[in-house]
């Protein structure tokens, strides 16, 4: 008898978890004004943490498809409120019913080899068992399955966890990932340092007590191209476009920390580029009428 009350109870106690986990009210990441403050932590040179943040603010159509507009931020010094300078950096949409988030690259910043195609950022529709085949992910972790899922209170509301590679990898339903927005892509996993999201808002810059300061670059950019990328040191920059005759360069590794590199031009439309640490970093191209691209760029 008792055997059989503690197989109700425990069938009870299962179906309640799954209940809970499947009836939990889905939390959308792709809303108007979301703010992440993403805090880059040091460990063994602290005065290199650093602090960055993304945007998604305003609507645009491309390719009969509703996006919201993602906006990088760079802030003045680590825990800083003050935003010195912002840029288009991408687009974002949310299938809700399929709780899928899709982006569309345009700068081979995620390396994800979909140039002008939409991909899959994030798909929060996984079950238990699942392999993962997200670019986000296999980027910087490979492959993973899912090996566990549950509820936690997160940034004001309850939202579920996608535990990736044994907890390695956690996914956060309505926010992204847990090192950031696409951080877990972009920042090479080292023993010195990390990044989190430190903090997440919904609401005007006023609202979510940041302060922006500098001047929004357009929303448009000439065509780029790179090459070779990955590269030894040296890299070529090169453009059709008038708009880059005048262009400015700034390299920056994934803290935020701009780096010293040596250039030289070719004609209007031709930069050589040298730098000499190997890496990965993120180069911005802007051009005279404040056009501006950005790129990821390997050195090994």
């Amino acid at each position: 008898m008792m055997m059989k009350i503690r197989t109700i109870i425990s069938a009870f106690l299962l179906g309640l978890l799954v209940y809970s986990l499947n009836g939990q009210d889905y939390n959308k990441l792709v809303i108007e004004n979301a703010q992440w403050r993403i805090l880059y932590d040091n460990e063994s040179t602290p005065w290199l943490d650093a602090m960055s943040g993304w945007l998604l603010r305003g609507d645009t159509t491309i390719n009969g498809l509703q996006y919201k507009k993602l906006f990088y931020r760079a802030f003045e010094e680590v825990y800083s409120n003050v935003i010195e300078s912002q840029y288009l950096f991408g687009f974002l949409r949310e299938d809700t019913v399929n709780k899928i988030v899709y982006t569309l690259e345009s700068d081979e910043y995620l390396g994800c080899d979909t140039i002008d195609q939409e991909y899959v950022l994030y798909d929060y529709s996984y079950q238990i068992g699942d392999t993962s085949q997200l670019c986000l992910q296999t980027e910087a972790l490979g492959y993973c399955v899912l090996s566990n899922v549950y509820v936690s209170n997160i940034f004001g509301a309850e939202r579920k966890i996608f535990q990736f590679c044994w907890g390695s990898c956690d996914f956060i339903e309505g926010i992204g990932h847990s090192q950031g927005l696409l951080e877990s892509a972009i920042v090479i996993r080292r023993e010195v340092g990390y990044t989190a999201v430190w903090d997440y808002c919904v609401g005007t810059d006023e609202e979510c007590n940041v302060v922006y300061v500098g001047t929004q670059d357009n929303l448009l950019s000439p065509k780029v191209t790179i090459y070779p990328n990955p590269c030894k040191g040296s890299f070529h920059i090169k453009s059709d476009s008038q708009d880059f005759r005048d262009a400015g360069i700034t390299v920056a590794d994934f803290s935020g920390r701009n780096i010293r590199f040596k250039d030289y031009r070719e004609g209007d439309n031709l930069i050589h580029v040298y730098i000499e640490e190997p890496g990965i970093y993120m180069l911005k191209v802007s051009s005279s009428n404040r056009f501006t691209s950005c790129y990821k760029i390997v050195v090994y």
